[in-house]
């Protein structure tokens, strides 16, 4: 369980251009920027172990502050299974964008945490575990045009009492954040067939107890084949509000 163990990593200051490469047998993450770096990186296969115990492994993940483009990448096989964390396809914790990507048998499709005016556009997540597209204390963030198929792959089912523990399926999970989730196409967020779970919602929007809030545009998203909601906007956690705008969907 070292947080350690990565293919490739890029630290400190610069640019780093990370294009085109095949990276699997890592421990922790298969791409990793950090510090001040400014990066771009396309066209890389990231290959998870599959389900696993041993560590929260990440395809992708940028912890920079400088400027992050991430487009065009495969990323597949991350998936911890203890319910105490996550592991991602592709993690950024600051502004980045995140298009023309695609995830399959991740956990968490893409956890795109924090940032002002992040854009997570046109990319295909397929049978997550958990939730295809995490946000959590984004700023204006836009979520659109992304096509997630959770093909009834959903694992876990725990309601928790705060966002951090809520393990339900979810195609799109969105917590203290204020932004745009517009034109996605959800489907198959369910368990599989003829299962009872209280579990499998295309959106969710939340907020954590406190002075969190969250304030979101919802329009023309298409979600279908859903086991419990096709949308849930709740401040059930008690945070300061939740507010949504929800305009021309089709569910």
């Amino acid at each position: 369980g070292c947080q350690e163990g990565r293919a490739i990593e890029a630290a400190g200051t610069g640019t780093v251009q990370i294009t085109n490469n095949v990276v699997g047998t890592y421990q922790k993450s298969g791409i990793i920027v950090r510090d001040t770096v400014n990066s771009t990186i396309s066209g890389n296969t990231t290959a998870g172990e599959g389900p696993t115990a041993a560590i929260a492994m990440n395809g992708i993940t940028v912890t920079s502050t400088g400027t992050a483009s991430i487009t065009g990448n495969y990323t597949s096989g991350h998936a911890y299974t203890p319910e105490s964390d996550v592991s991602c396809g592709i993690l950024t914790f600051n502004t980045a964008t995140i298009s023309g990507n695609d995830s399959t048998d991740d956990e968490v499709g893409i956890c795109a945490i924090g940032g002002t005016g992040s854009a997570v556009t046109g990319n295909t997540v397929t049978h997550h575990r958990q939730q295809g597209i995490m946000v959590d204390g984004a700023t204006s963030v836009l979520v659109d045009n992304n096509t997630i198929d959770g093909q009834g792959g959903g694992t876990t089912a725990t309601g928790g009492t705060t966002p951090d523990n809520d393990t339900r399926y979810y195609g799109i999970f969105a917590v203290d954040s204020t932004g745009t989730l517009s034109n996605n196409t959800i489907t198959g967020i369910k368990h599989g067939l003829l299962n009872g779970t209280q579990s499998g919602v295309g959106i969710r929007l939340s907020a954590r107890a406190g002075a969190a809030s969250s304030n979101m545009t919802i329009s023309g998203n298409n979600i279908s084949d859903v086991q419990k909601n096709a949308m849930v906007i709740t401040n059930f956690y008690g945070g300061t509000s939740v507010n949504a705008n929800v305009t021309g969907n089709t569910v």
